[in-house]
């Protein structure tokens, strides 16, 4: 009697989960609701859904990883990378190269979680696509993808880096001066610290 009621009470709990996933999903895709509105009903969703588990729950999510709205879109891999990182990865290799910059940098944030040589090579390919400029200045995006780089940069890495080096964006120089400082473990101390691993770099032919 006792397994009877565990299991009713279960089966009862199981039912409103999924009534109420399916409640959010309706508001996620009403147009009628404003951007708020539906990305909050999106992630709420993705918070209801049983981690890994509920395949039908996840394909839902997915959907809006294709929706015409960047904000959905931006919402679907969030509420994806909470559940499912396998499935969060794959879209965010399709979201890559969005036309929204939120979705693009939401999509690099997922590869980084997990920075497989595969995930590596692929953010590094992504560094000095045109969409990641505007006209000749660096979006935020170019920043985001060394700073992940950086994290577990090693010596296979120094190509990207020395190329890196040299680029207009004087920040973005700064930082790949501090991953070859890193990968080395020379160091050149503060002053012209780019200027310094430019001639070291010109010196050793690195380029």
């Amino acid at each position: 009697r006792f397994a009877f009621i565990f299991f009713w009470i279960y089966g009862l709990q199981c039912w409103a989960g999924t009534t109420e996933f399916s409640y959010y999903i309706d508001m996620a895709s009403n147009n009628k609701l404003d951007m708020n509105a539906r990305w909050r009903a999106l992630i709420k969703a993705g918070d209801l859904t049983s981690v890994g588990v509920n395949s039908k729950q996840i394909n839902q999510i997915k959907f809006f990883s294709s929706d015409k709205d960047w904000y959905m879109r931006n919402a679907s891999l969030i509420a994806l990378a909470k559940i499912n990182s396998i499935e969060a990865t794959v879209e965010a290799k399709k979201l890559l190269n969005d036309k929204s910059l939120v979705v693009r940098s939401a999509a690099v944030d997922i590869l980084a979680k997990s920075l497989t040589a595969e995930h590596k090579k692929i953010l590094a390919e992504e560094f000095n696509k045109p969409y990641n400029f505007h006209k000749k200045s660096s979006l935020w995006i170019r920043k985001q993808i060394i700073e992940k780089l950086i994290l577990f940069a090693d010596i296979k890495d120094r190509h990207f880096f020395v190329k890196s080096l040299f680029d207009s964006d004087v920040e973005i120089a700064q930082l790949s001066a501090k991953a070859l400082e890193k990968i080395t473990g020379q160091q050149v101390g503060d002053i012209k610290f780019v200027e310094k691993w430019q001639s070291i770099v010109k010196k050793n032919n690195w380029l």
